[in-house]
Formats: structure tokens, C-alpha cells, sequence
């Protein structure tokens, strides 16, 4: 009879495979790195117009705090005018915004797509007060018309600004 055998005696030796050298990724990796990649580029892109576009609001804040540190009176009005009148150049068309003075200066700015409107009040400082050679303005309602100057020059350069960024 046929000895017995150990089927175990049968079996080959454990072969290990190659070393492999280099990690081959399969194209939908690719195509994620690619994605991942020009999205980081698109987002440094929006970022970098943004920064770009906002870059008058940081030396308009600087300007209109020099003008809130000078006295209530028609030269300080005048030069807040002035200030708004400057930033309103660079975004709106040079024809609509250069001749305007007065009751129908107020009127362009309060007729912008703003959140921000002057009051009655606020609207006789830049119409009329302004005009008058001694006029004084109470401190409060000059603290008052500041900061809504600085309200309503922000919102012109963040509307404006971000808008044409985008286009």
C-alpha cells in the first residue's frame, strides 16, 4: 500500500511579493488633488479682489477721524461733503456725482441702494449748514452725523466695492 503522506509536505513556502517602489494613485485621486488645488487658487483669488476692492475704506475711516477730532462747524461739514464726495467719484459715474451740491446731493446719496439714510436733520447740515460762514453744530449731532457719515461711506465702498469685485 501507499505510504502514507502528509499533505502538509505538499505545500510551497509562503512567497512574498515585490517591493513596490513607487505608489501608483488611480486617476479619481487625480481628479480630487485637481479639484482640492484650483479651489485653494479660486479662494486666494476671491480673497486677494476682495482685499483689493475694499482698500479705500482703511485711509476713508483714517480721514474721517480727523474730521471728527476738528470743531463742529461749516468747514467741518464741507470737508466730510468732500470726503464722501471723493469716494463717490471712484464708483459712480463721473456725470451724476461731480455737479451735485445741496438738497439733490443728499438726495443721490440717500437714493443709493443703502441700508443707511441721513434724517431731516442730518440733511440740513449738508445742505444748508454747510453754506453758512459761522454756522455751529451742537456736539452731540455732530457725533451723531459722524458716525452716520462713516456708516453710509462704508456701505458705498462695501456695496460698490464687492460688486464690481464680482463682475
Amino acid at each position: 500500500m501507499n505510504q502514507q503522506q502528509n499533505p502538509l509536505d505538499q505545500l510551497r513556502d509562503i512567497h512574498l511579493p515585490e517591493q513596490i517602489d513607487t505608489i501608483q494613485l488611480a486617476p479619481g485621486w487625480w481628479f480630487l488633488f485637481g479639484v482640492i488645488f484650483f479651489s485653494l487658487l479660486f479662494f486666494i483669488y476671491k480673497q486677494l479682489k476682495k482685499k483689493q476692492a475694499l482698500r479705500l475704506l482703511k485711509p476713508a475711516r483714517k480721514e474721517l477721524d480727523e474730521i471728527a477730532s476738528l470743531p463742529a462747524n461749516a468747514n467741518s461739514i464741507a470737508l466730510l461733503s468732500a470726503l464722501m464726495k471723493r469716494i463717490c467719484l471712484v464708483y459712480y459715474p463721473r456725470k451724476e456725482v461731480a455737479s451735485l451740491s445741496g438738497h439733490s446731493w443728499v438726495k443721490f446719496l440717500n437714493q443709493q441702494n443703502l441700508s443707511i439714510h441721513f434724517d431731516s436733520q442730518q440733511e440740513e447740515l449738508l445742505s444748508r449748514i454747510l453754506y453758512q460762514k459761522d454756522a455751529q453744530v451742537a456736539s452731540q449731532d455732530w457725533q451723531d452725523f459722524i458716525a452716520k457719515c462713516a456708516l453710509i461711506i462704508e456701505s458705498i465702498i462695501r456695496t460698490n466695492a464687492l460688486s464690481r469685485g464680482k463682475a
